[in-house]
C-alpha cells in the first residue's frame, strides 16, 4: 500500500512475508541511509519506494539470478495507490538445464570428428597399398598434424586412364 504496508507477497524460491510494513523487511542499510538522510530529503513515498525495493531484495540468497522490480500504480487524479514489486529471473541460460545436453552434444561431435580421420585414412591407406593400421594409430594419437603428414607422405595412386572403343551397332 502506499503507506508501506505489506498487503500481499508470495515467493517461489524468495522468501515470503504476509504482514508488517516494508520497514519491518527492508534491510538494515537501506534502514541506516534512511536514517542518515535530514527528515526532509525524500518524501513517504520516496521513502516507500526505497524500502519496497530494499524488502524484495532482502531474501538476499537468490540475488545473483533475480532482478528486482517497483512499479508504482497510481490513480486518475494523480496519487499513488499501489506499489507492486517482483523479482524476475534474468537469464534462463543461468538456471535453465540446457547447458548439460550443449556439452554431451560439443563432446560427441568432438569424438566423432577425432575418430573419422583415421577412420579415413585407414580406408585410404589400404587402397593406396600403405601400412594402414600404422598410420590410422598415428593419426588417431596425433590428429590434424598426423593427417597433414600422411597426406604428404603417402604413395600416390596411379591415375587410370580409359580408351573409347569405337563399337559398331
Amino acid at each position: 500500500a502506499p503507506d508501506g504496508q505489506v498487503v500481499y507477497s508470495i515467493g517461489s524460491t524468495a522468501a515470503s512475508f504476509s504482514q508488517g510494513t516494508v520497514e519491518d523487511h527492508a534491510s538494515n542499510e537501506i534502514n541506516r541511509v534512511l536514517a542518515a538522510l535530514p527528515d526532509d530529503a525524500l518524501n513517504i513515498e520516496q521513502q516507500n519506494l526505497l524500502l519496497a525495493a530494499s524488502a524484495i531484495q532482502s531474501e538476499g540468497e537468490h540475488n545473483d539470478i533475480y532482478r528486482h522490480m517497483i512499479r508504482k500504480i497510481i490513480a486518475p487524479d494523480g496519487t499513488m495507490v499501489a506499489l507492486v514489486g517482483a523479482a524476475y529471473n534474468v537469464s534462463d541460460d543461468v538456471v535453465g538445464t540446457e547447458w548439460p545436453a550443449l556439452v554431451l552434444g560439443g563432446l560427441f561431435g568432438i569424438c566423432v570428428y577425432w575418430l573419422a580421420l583415421p577412420l579415413w585414412v585407414f580406408i585410404d591407406a589400404r587402397t593406396h597399398g600403405e601400412r594402414a593400421w600404422g598410420w590410422a594409430i598415428f593419426v588417431l594419437l596425433g590428429n590434424l598434424v598426423a593427417l597433414i603428414a600422411y597426406i604428404l607422405a603417402r604413395i600416390p595412386q596411379p591415375k587410370v586412364t580409359t580408351r573409347e572403343y569405337d563399337c559398331p551397332i
